[in-house]
């Protein structure tokens, strides 16, 4: 067999292997919850509940993510985005990604319930958050295109009813929606805060 025909093969095993990670149960994803807010919020506290939620749940936690825009004639623009995953059995993995981008954030003075005053961002607020399930995460199938069909049929007729119901569910309630109402408690407790008005003719 000459070089032409062993490149040709190759490249018809590496689009069969394209279509086949492209199998809707390789991964098994959720839809996207969203927060938007407006008003007060303390970002340093908002990012290090993130990181202590997933450091609790036992997930391996990055911050993969840190931008400062230029800043606009209201505020500066920031983007943050944090990935997490667990390992959870052999064939599955939790990952989540959470995007966290603000438009117009400026800094201001506020009094807490204690009388204490402290700075904390003001402005719009516009939290991104998916997970999915990932069968195989350790690439263990992708050895041959054997393999690969192996693991499809695996992911198709054996462990179908496991990926799609209770990993999946257990996934999405037990860390995407707890950690989405946790967000949005801790949003509107700041956002009750009196802000501190010390600027003249500001009431």
């Amino acid at each position: 067999m000459d070089k032409a025909e062993v490149a040709k093969r190759e490249k018809k095993d590496m689009k069969k292997i394209e279509e086949f990670m492209a199998y809707e149960l390789n991964k098994a994803p959720t839809s996207t919850l969203y927060i938007q807010h407006k008003g007060v919020w303390d970002m340093d506290g908002l990012l290090k509940t993130v990181a202590e939620f997933f450091t609790q749940n036992k997930y391996r936690f990055y911050e993969k993510l840190q931008r400062h825009r230029h800043p606009g004639p209201f505020g500066v623009e920031r983007d943050y985005l944090f990935s997490a995953y667990r390992n959870v059995e052999e064939h599955q993995r939790w990952n989540m990604h959470v995007r966290l981008e603000t438009f117009d954030e400026h800094d201001i003075e506020v009094t807490l319930p204690d009388g204490a005053k402290k700075m904390m961002a003001a402005g719009r607020l516009w939290i991104q958050m998916n997970a999915w399930v990932d069968v195989d995460y350790d690439k263990r199938w992708e050895k041959s295109w054997i393999a690969l069909n192996l693991r499809k049929f695996m992911a198709r007729y054996v462990i179908r009813k496991r990926i799609e119901l209770p990993w999946w569910d257990k996934m999405y309630y037990s860390t995407l929606v707890k950690l989405h109402g946790i967000i949005i408690e801790k949003l509107k407790f700041e956002s009750r805060i009196d802000e501190h008005r010390h600027m003249a003719g500001v009431h």
